[in-house]
């Protein structure tokens, strides 16, 4: 069981950033989703077996060696002051973000994990003792003017919620951490049969909102309570602009690859870094994402033989399956453009999504039997970087039929 429970850095994780809350929106069918993670299974260490073990456990056996021998140095040292052990045992239990945007300081058993959530600056474990703890956040320039912290708790915990089964949010507490307002929520969760505890603080800094997620299985909460909160108590934003530097730690992508539906109808081209999945729209045939790069794109297929639509109708079918989402929504004037040899009717839209700002590339491509809409969104402010890497893909669309 200690191993199937190690599983959870496998599992789907039911919190993310603000952007994750926007995925299929587009549609009338749509649904919001968390982040999946993933993460090595552990072994688990207290069942002696003739194997040898794995990277992980000589990593976490060597932390435990090298903390008796700190203890033991420790005891051994006279008491007239800190030793220079002590010191150097406090200066790695700091821990600073890749971006250098913050500082957290947890003890050595936690270790670092750059695999738990695509989205998460920095990421830190214990797969042994079943305790992580993850760290995103959002600038304040990609939120309506005036977005305060009760909002941004109105869209984490509306998109964990939706996200995890029998999930539900607490009721948000304020405190303060390091002078920095913050809220405070816990929220339950079956994760594939495993009931799960998340423990998540949201911090307000200058220019961005801060998400401290932990999470472990149910049983172990009380043990893990007091060194979450200590934990916590410990972030502090970095002054400068380093946040908004890009990450060394994440793995390079990988080449540009070809994504097709299940029936091989259809394909597109993507760049590296984007991935299939299947939680952004029920309704979508083809569905990828770019998670480190808040750029996510879907297909949906409408036979002709079902409707008497022709292109021009889409532009107000946009409208109206986005009017009960989208606030503030604008878009361009339509245009007619070939993709391939087909005709094709193509604008952008922006607008709100839980005071988040978004915006769309909407192309939709007419075949002989199908109509195929082709969205593409990021938030409006990398949106003129983003629109390219889009437009390659809409312009790479191929009718295999």
């Amino acid at each position: 069981m200690h191993v199937q429970r190690n599983k959870l850095g496998q599992l789907l994780l039911a919190v993310a950033c603000a952007f994750a809350l926007l995925v299929g929106c587009s549609s009338a069918k749509s649904e919001s989703a968390g982040d999946k993670e993933s993460t090595t299974e552990a072994s688990d260490k207290k069942k002696k077996t003739a194997k040898e073990p794995t990277a992980n456990e000589k990593d976490d056996n060597n932390g435990k060696e090298d903390t008796d021998e700190d203890e033991k140095t420790d005891k051994d040292k006279s008491d007239d002051g800190p030793s220079q052990t002590t010191l150097a045992s406090e200066q790695e239990n700091v821990r600073k973000s890749p971006d250098g945007s913050f500082q957290i300081e947890a003890p050595k058993d936690w270790r670092e994990r750059n695999d738990l959530n695509p989205q998460a600056t920095l990421g830190l474990a214990n797969l042994i003792k079943e305790k992580y703890l993850i760290i995103l956040y959002d600038n304040k320039k990609d939120f309506v003017k005036g977005a305060k912290l009760d909002d941004y708790y109105d869209i984490v915990s509306t998109n964990m919620t939706d996200g995890a089964k029998d999930g539900k949010a607490s009721k948000p507490q304020k405190l303060t951490i390091n002078e920095l307002p913050a809220l405070h929520f816990s929220m339950p969760a079956n994760v594939e049969g495993i009931d799960v505890q998340y423990i998540v603080y949201l911090v307000e800094a200058d220019d961005k909102f801060y998400q401290l997620v932990f999470w472990t299985v149910d049983e172990n909460v009380a043990t893990h309570q007091a060194e979450f909160e200590k934990i916590a108590a410990s972030f502090r934003p970095l002054a400068g602009d380093a946040g908004n530097a890009t990450s060394t730690t994440k793995e390079a992508p990988k080449g540009e690859h070809v994504v097709k539906d299940e029936k091989n109808k259809v394909q597109l081209t993507v760049p590296g870094g984007w991935e299939s999945t299947d939680d952004l729209n029920d309704s979508a045939d083809i569905q990828v994402q770019n998670l480190q790069g808040d750029e996510y794109a879907i297909v949906i297929f409408d036979e002709k033989k079902e409707n008497e639509l022709v292109l021009d109708d889409f532009v107000d079918f946009f409208h109206e399956m986005t009017a009960d989402s989208i606030d503030n929504l604008k878009t361009t004037s339509p245009k007619k453009i070939t993709i391939g040899n087909y005709k094709a009717l193509q604008f952008e839209a922006t607008g709100e999504m839980s005071k988040y700002k978004i915006a769309y590339l909407y192309t939709v491509v007419e075949t002989k039997t199908h109509f195929y809409q082709i969205m593409a969104w990021s938030n409006q402010d990398q949106f003129a970087e983003s629109k390219k890497t889009f437009q390659r893909m809409v312009n790479s669309f191929k009718d295999l039929k």
